[in-house]
């Protein structure tokens, strides 16, 4: 992994009151622009589910530095793995898009993974926004699903064979 990766993550950023605020306010360099790519796909998901499927050599394509040559497809794999570490991107899914199996990411929404207390936005982790409460990822064999609920909601049942 690119040693640079941990100094590209801003925990906490400083906001006007009513400035909104996304993923790429709290990245740098490729990773800022890997979410700014898949949040922009994102965002179109008609299902609201925010799945989202390009090829990493797609997302290579649109990436690219301030000024200058593009970021390698091998920076970019770096920048979804560190992505999937601090929840923001789900493992590998599928599901059913334009008539066909699609392999992708499910993309958690800012709120879910940061929180918003007065003019400073901070993260605070998969899960323990106030927005979601506990949500989770969770696995059920190969597929992954973002519950907003989570199984430590005392009303939070799992489906039967479904495993955290």
């Amino acid at each position: 992994m690119n040693p640079k990766f941990p100094r590209s993550f801003f925990p906490a950023q400083l906001r006007t009151a009513d400035a909104e605020c996304g993923h790429k306010r709290h990245q740098s360099g490729v990773v800022r622009e890997v979410i700014g790519f898949l949040e922009l796909i994102a965002r179109r998901d008609e299902t609201g589910e925010r799945f989202v499927w390009p090829r990493v050599d797609t997302i290579v394509e649109h990436c690219g530095r301030y000024q200058g040559a593009k970021y390698r497809k091998r920076a970019v794999e770096s920048a979804l793995k560190v992505l999937r570490r601090r929840g923001i991107i789900s493992h590998r899914v599928k599901r059913w898009r334009l008539s066909a199996m699609r392999d992708g990411w499910i993309i958690a929404p800012h709120d879910a993974v940061f929180a918003r207390k007065g003019k400073v936005c901070s993260f605070a982790g998969r899960g323990k926004t106030q927005m979601t409460g506990t949500a989770v990822w969770l696995r059920d064999g190969k597929k992954y699903v973002w519950s907003p609920d989570g199984p430590r909601n005392p009303k939070w049942m799992p489906p039967k064979g479904w495993a955290q």
